[in-house]
């Protein structure tokens, strides 16, 4: 399992074992490392369906580019 919340943020990555047929539960806790108080970020190279080397639907990828709080997507 692996628990993500963009550039600012730590990652945590865990081994989770589910047996055919069973559920299975975990805890996670990300920190924030990176102070960008007064500064945007941004990826200026994002590819999406209208690279030719992408299937990333564009607007699936732009939901996902919010949720990691990227403030400044430019498809290329």
């Amino acid at each position: 399992m692996t628990v993500s919340r963009g550039y600012e943020y730590e990652i945590d990555v865990q081994n989770v074992t589910i047996e055919a047929g069973g559920t299975a539960s975990f805890e996670s806790s990300i920190d924030h490392d990176v102070d960008t108080t007064g500064y945007m970020s941004g990826d200026f190279h994002i590819h999406t369906e209208f690279s030719v080397d992408s299937q990333a639907i564009a607007e699936v990828r732009i939901r996902e580019l919010m949720s990691e709080g990227l403030e400044m997507p430019v498809i290329t």
